[in-house]
């Protein structure tokens, strides 16, 4: 049951993008449309997404995620789930501390992201990034 509803999580967000990339199509007169996409998540469940986005295809510039935290009774410093895939796949990870700083907002405006895919992140983001992606943000 439940590798049932993280398959149709990843297949939702993926019937998404594909809309937002039918219409960037649409809108740039182009027949094939890659979409530069900036992921920011942090847990498990984000993960499903973030795999179901690199399954289809879809061209992820970047990873966000929340920094390496203690954990567990030991208070051992750890990566979340998120940064653990995203490396395993060599995408470029980011971990600011919050997207507050004007340094954080600054890379991801760098990046040029035609879309934001936001899942579990754990914190808010800011309007001045939410208005960064040339598409908007999908949460």
């Amino acid at each position: 049951m439940e590798s049932r509803r993280r398959s149709a999580v990843g297949a939702g967000a993926i019937i998404l993008l594909d809309a937002v990339q039918d219409e960037w199509c649409r809108a740039s007169k182009m027949s094939i449309a890659a979409l530069d996409i900036v992921f920011i998540g942090t847990s498990v469940y984000s993960v499903t997404v973030l795999r179901a986005l690199i399954d289809a295809s879809h061209r992820v510039v970047a990873v966000y995620t929340r920094p390496d935290r203690p954990v567990g009774r030991g208070r051992e410093i750890g990566a979340s789930p998120v940064k653990l895939f995203a490396l395993d796949r060599s995408l470029m990870v980011c971990q600011p501390e919050s997207f507050r700083e004007e340094r954080s907002a600054a890379e991801l405006t760098e990046l040029h992201p035609d879309l934001i895919v936001v899942v579990a992140y754990g914190r808010l983001l800011p309007q001045r990034v939410l208005d960064i992606p040339k598409f908007g943000c999908l949460n």
